[in-house]
């Protein structure tokens, strides 16, 4: 919907002339809070655009988080946003759903992952999400005698050269290191319940869904130190400084 926030803006101010009360759901503010890991000008200008839209027009604002919300709440009254009356804000959290009981996995996911003890990271490949740190950690435990491999489970996303030169031009990360970038739910599922342990080194979340479905099967989780990962996780989980 973000490059298409002048038609909305239409279309909300003829709702509301027929009465209707709106509500939009935002996820996080990533571009505003970190544009320097946004794919270009064009995406970040666009989002920008939308979410003054909606904090100006809609009746209120439905964040996934509490960190969220409070970020969109410091937004808001950094740009001195101007609205004809108050804003409402409130948060849900979001919940664990692999639409599937079926636990199968590919023969190559399979002996991957019963080889030795295995770590798991879930999600989209790109800069914020700290596949970096994870690969430099694990490049540490390589030279020791501590058996430990890593599973990646996520899309190829932006911005990801350093990551594949590391991934692939060193011969313990390309034997030790499995990336799938097309796993589908009976995969995810397979994985949590056969890996040792989450990680999530994310720089910033809105609200972090790994950590839910790894916690629904009781996969211990390894994550930085941000507020969103204290909100999900609490004292069940374990720390590290971000980055």
């Amino acid at each position: 919907s973000w490059d298409f926030y002048r038609d909305f803006a239409d279309i909300i101010a003829e709702a509301h002339k027929n009465g209707a009360v709106i509500w939009s759901v935002v996820y996080d503010l990533i571009p505003i809070l970190y544009p320097e890991l946004v794919i270009n000008k064009l995406f970040k200008e666009n989002f920008i655009h939308w979410q003054e839209l909606v904090l100006q027009q809609c009746d209120g604002i439905l964040c996934i988080s509490r960190t969220t919300a409070d970020y969109v709440i410091q937004y808001y009254n950094d740009r001195k946003l101007k609205r004809n009356k108050p804003l409402q804000i409130n948060y849900f959290n979001m919940g664990f759903n692999i639409p599937s009981n079926k636990d199968g996995a590919r023969d190559t996911i399979k002996k991957f992952v019963q080889r030795i003890p295995t770590f798991l990271m879930v999600g989209t490949v790109e800069p914020r999400k700290g596949h970096e740190v994870a690969l430099a950690a694990f490049k540490k435990i390589f030279q020791t005698q501590v058996k430990a491999q890593l599973l990646i489970i996520g899309q190829d996303g932006w911005k990801n050269d350093e990551f594949l030169n590391a991934l692939h031009n060193d011969e313990d990360m390309s034997a030790k290191i499995m990336w799938i970038s097309d796993a589908n739910d009976e995969e995810l599922r397979w994985a949590y319940k056969n890996t040792c342990a989450l990680i999530a080194a994310s720089k910033d979340e809105g609200f972090g869904l790994p950590l839910i479905e790894a916690a629904h099967f009781g996969l211990p989780i390894i994550c930085s130190d941000i507020p969103i990962f204290r909100e999900v996780a609490g004292e069940n989980a374990t720390y590290f400084k971000v980055l």
